[in-house]
């Protein structure tokens, strides 16, 4: 599958004493990475195994990740590898971004064109069943938190009234599957959710009370479905660079199913946020390169809800280097 998550980012904030504040992503809970955006299965991400290598890059127009709307450019960079005959996989995903800065001063200015780390994110998956034409896996993430601590100092106190410190594991149960009924469409969906285990600290002060809190962000359902057919497809060996191209498109959904912690307390009130919930499409082509490389090019759009960008566009270069539970026996996998 190609993706399309950036993170669910609003523009929110919070009270410190008299005084408004605006935090990257809105959630006080979940500003460590905001800026960066989160992972979820389905970026790059495939039911079936594999041993493989990946870039993907994202270029996300007008997030609203702080004032005006943030363009961020981000490229994650992922591996798996098979074990148990290519049944089972653990992969990793590391996102660096150009983006917004993580120390902000009040009333500014401020960089929205910095280069920051994000949270890494893991995979652990299995096969549970596997036809000709059918296939089912399942399996459990973790997102750690790599992203860097979120301060804001106010120049005119002058105190760092807010400090995340990203401490917050997330936990990322999914479900997938492959349908491939014929040697042209093929057919993959996942459902995941998102699962903020223990949140992160937080420590306000308005020059004078100090308090130390733990906020939690908002938990998520990713339901996720992608339909592919194969343009053309080389089945015999040649010399050829271009071995197949198919063209794929996505729909995503994307819910929170509670709500973030709003902190609370005697000198401090963060925004109430409601449920977030975003829908986006995604088309793309997919290029095989070779016997073990592909090159995806696509666009992403958002369809209604609380839309992350105006638009985005993805690049990935994926490659190969072991067959894992899937082999060219069964063309309409990838």
């Amino acid at each position: 599958m190609i993706g399309d998550l950036f993170g669910p980012a609003s523009l929110g904030g919070i009270f410190i004493g008299p005084f408004p504040y605006l935090v990257p992503g809105g959630v006080v809970g979940a500003a460590p990475g905001a800026n960066v955006g989160r992972q979820k299965m389905t970026e790059n991400g495939n039911p079936i195994p594999h041993d493989r290598l990946w870039v993907d890059y994202s270029h996300f127009n007008n997030t609203p990740v702080y004032y005006g709307g943030v363009d961020v450019n981000r490229v994650v960079v992922g591996a798996e590898s098979t074990f148990l005959d290519g049944n089972a996989s653990l992969e990793v995903r590391m996102p660096f971004a150009s983006t917004l800065e993580t120390y902000i001063e009040d009333p500014g200015p401020y960089s929205d064109s910095t280069a920051r780390t994000g949270n890494l994110t893991m995979f652990l998956k299995g096969l549970l069943w596997d036809t000709d034409t059918w296939a089912v896996s399942s399996g459990v993430g973790w997102t750690l938190p790599t992203a860097e601590d979120v301060v804001i100092y106010d120049d005119t106190i002058p105190a760092q009234v807010l400090e995340v410190h990203n401490r917050s594991v997330h936990i990322l149960p999914f479900i997938a599957g492959v349908y491939t009924p014929n040697d042209n469409w093929f057919l993959n969906w996942i459902v995941q959710f998102d699962i903020d285990s223990n949140g992160n600290v937080v420590y306000l002060t308005d020059g004078f009370l100090q308090e130390r809190r733990r906020a939690r962000d908002a938990d998520y359902l990713f339901v996720d479905l992608s339909l592919g057919y194969w343009l053309y497809r080389e089945r015999s060996c040649t010399e050829n660079v271009i071995k197949g191209v198919a063209a794929i498109c996505e729909l995503h959904y994307n819910q929170a199913i509670s709500r973030p912690d709003q902190l609370v307390g005697a000198f401090f009130v963060a925004d109430p946020i409601d449920r977030l919930s975003t829908t986006n499409a995604t088309v793309g082509l997919t290029t095989l390169l070779g016997e073990s490389s592909a090159l995806t090019c696509a666009y992403v759009a958002p369809l209604g809800g609380d839309e992350q960008f105006d638009g985005e566009f993805r690049l990935i270069l994926d490659y190969r280097f072991g067959g894992g539970s899937d082999t060219l026996t069964r063309p309409a996998r990838y």
